[in-house]
């Protein structure tokens, strides 16, 4: 789950697809052995399908393409890691064919596999549209995608209801974990680096002292441990939101585990732009969207209340741009180390990146909650 979104990829890509004319796929080892077998599928030459590469901005994707049957859009994704990961019992390839399936069934919004190769670890997806929602976000008024994020939450209530209901057919695809201890550490990582960036912030204008920081953490810290997790994808990002004219849908289900439903949805509706010239940080949360998540949510999540829901993605959409800003801080400071320098590259402009993530951190009032005010304030002489 990298902060740049480069982590992993989306299946699809909504801007820059090039279109190719020629056979670019013997170009390619591995598309020279697949598509003839999807040619043979829909009882075509292999010259007369067109294959492009995907895009994320300034990047091409390996092992994801477009194919083109007598104008009908596809999704070719071929898996790159072709054995179990960790103690998996099952490969990405394996635990993507049957989650999607399995959400398919539950009438969920995520592609359909139209044909799939074991042999080759590929899976032939019907296309879902021509624009993820961080392509949209970074090019539409922010004002204007209210109505857009408030469906995309909608088909995500669907997806994450779907995860409980189906638990125990999932089960056997679980990324192999000890959750508990995975979450509790997890979450104590994200607060102490938070702590940490609050903490360096202070250094530079002289207020909060250590001791009100440390006070007001200590408050946060038992209502982000008492957060239960929920089983879902482990890769969320706004790339993985395709936004078609009639649908929404969800993308790219090759890992599930459990995490907080709050962490996925503010990675999920938080634009990065990455590796995209004059891309910044687009937030499509407010309350008035989460009001609409939590009214669906509540039908189905046990031991969690409306005003929770608020606090709990206030907290860790301040937490997740405080990750941002330390991130930023860390590259700048160190800008060689390999890690940092593929951050700079894909966010380009680090000062006009650090000023969107303290406006961010500043205005995106998702809740009333006292802590999460404070912090706001305490960051409001940054801008």
């Amino acid at each position: 789950m990298s902060l740049s979104g480069d982590g992993s990829y989306s299946l699809f890509s909504g801007r820059g697809l090039r279109h190719t004319e020629c056979a670019y796929y013997f170009m390619i080892p591995e598309l020279s052995r697949i598509i003839p077998k999807i040619s043979a599928l829909f009882g075509k030459s292999p010259d007369s399908l067109h294959v492009a590469p995907m895009r994320h901005g300034s990047v091409e994707r390996e092992s994801v393409w477009r194919v083109t049957v007598d104008g009908q859009n596809y999704a070719l994704k071929q898996h790159i890691v072709a054995s179990p990961i960790g103690d998996s019992a099952f490969t990405p390839f394996e635990v993507e064919s049957a989650v999607l399936s399995t959400l398919r069934d539950a009438g969920c919004s995520v592609p359909t596999i139209v044909w799939r190769s074991d042999a080759d670890f590929c899976l032939l997806l019907d296309w879902r549209g021509e624009s993820t929602l961080d392509d949209l976000a970074q090019a539409a008024p922010l004002g204007s995608l209210n109505a857009v994020t408030t469906n995309a939450l909608g088909e995500f209530c669907q997806i994450e209801k779907s995860f409980a209901d189906r638990r125990a057919d999932l089960a056997p695809f679980v990324y192999t974990l000890d959750y508990p201890a995975y979450l509790r550490q997890t979450m104590q990582g994200i607060i102490d680096r938070g702590r940490k960036t609050m903490g360096y912030l202070a250094q530079l204008c002289g207020a909060p002292s250590a001791s009100d920081l440390d006070e007001l953490w200590s408050n946060l810290a038992p209502s982000l441990h008492g957060n239960s997790g929920t089983l879902g994808a482990l890769d969320y990002n706004a790339r993985n939101v395709m936004v078609d004219v009639n649908s929404i849908s969800f993308v790219d289900f090759g890992g599930i585990g459990w995490d907080w439903s709050e962490r996925r949805i503010v990675q999920y509706f938080n634009s990065l732009g990455s590796n995209r010239e004059g891309g910044n940080f687009i937030n499509l949360l407010n309350q008035e969207v989460i009001g609409a998540y939590a009214n669906r949510a509540l039908t189905y999540r046990s031991g969690i209340s409306e005003e929770d829901i608020f606090v709990q993605l206030d907290y860790h959409n301040i937490l997740f741009y405080l990750s941002v800003v330390h991130r930023l801080l860390e590259a700048v400071a160190q800008p060689t180390r390999e890690k940092n320098r593929a951050l700079l590259n894909g966010w380009g402009d680090a000062e006009a990146r650090l000023a969107r993530a303290l406006e961010i951190l500043v205005n995106s009032e998702l809740s009333d909650d006292p802590s999460a005010q404070q912090i706001r304030e305490w960051v409001l002489p940054f801008l």
